[in-house]
C-alpha cells in the first residue's frame, strides 16, 4: 500500500507531522530531487554565497525535516541555476555550507554527506558586496568549520589591484 504522508510532511517542511509519522513506522518512498530543497534566488536578494555563486536559495525547513526523516541526501547533485556564476555541481553539504546554515551543515556531515566541491569550496566562500568589493561570507565559513570541512589553505589569484592616494 502506498503511503505518501511522510513524503508530503517532508515537502511541507512540517516537523511535527514528520516525527509523528516516523513514530508510526512510516518511511519516505519518494525519490527527492534538489528542487525539493532549493528555489531560485530572487534578484537583489542573493544574500550569501549560495545565491551569489549558484543562483539558489535554500528552503531550510524542508531540508531540516528531510534530514530528521532519514532522506538519503549523500548522492544528490545540485546543478547551478540559470543565472549562476558557477558551473560546478555541489552536494547538499556544500549547499548548506554556502547557505550559511551551521546546524544543517553539521547534521549533513555527521550523516556522511560529503562535499563535491572539495578543495575548491574555499573559493566559493567569497562574494561581492554592494560596492563590488570581494569579501568572505562569514556565515558560510562558520558552517564549513561546523561541518569539519578542511579550509586550512586557500589559493587566491589576485588579478587586479587598485591603489588609492593618500595610502595609509
Amino acid at each position: 500500500m502506498f503511503k505518501p504522508q511522510l513524503d508530503m510532511a517532508v515537502l511541507a517542511g512540517d516537523p511535527k507531522d514528520s516525527v509523528a509519522l516516523r513514530k508510526q513506522g512510516m518511511a519516505c518512498s519518494r525519490k527527492f530531487v534538489p528542487g525539493d530543497f532549493l528555489q531560485p534566488a530572487k534578484e537583489g536578494l542573493k544574500g550569501g554565497a549560495l545565491g551569489f555563486h549558484f543562483g539558489w536559495s535554500l528552503n531550510v525547513n524542508v531540508l531540516e525535516v528531510a534530514i530528521r526523516s532519514g532522506v538519503c541526501l549523500g548522492s544528490m547533485m545540485v546543478s547551478p541555476g540559470l543565472c549562476a556564476r558557477s558551473r560546478h555541481q555541489a552536494s547538499m553539504l556544500d549547499v548548506a555550507i554556502l547557505a550559511g546554515h551551521k546546524q544543517l551543515a553539521a547534521a549533513l556531515a555527521s550523516a556522511g554527506v560529503a562535499s563535491f566541491l572539495g578543495q575548491s569550496l574555499a573559493g566559493y566562500l567569497f562574494v561581492k558586496d554592494q560596492n563590488d568589493r570581494c569579501e568572505l561570507d562569514l556565515a558560510a565559513v562558520d558552517s564549513a568549520f561546523a561541518a569539519n570541512v578542511g579550509l586550512e589553505a586557500m589559493p587566491i589569484q589576485i588579478m587586479d589591484v587598485h591603489f588609492g592616494y593618500p595610502m595609509k
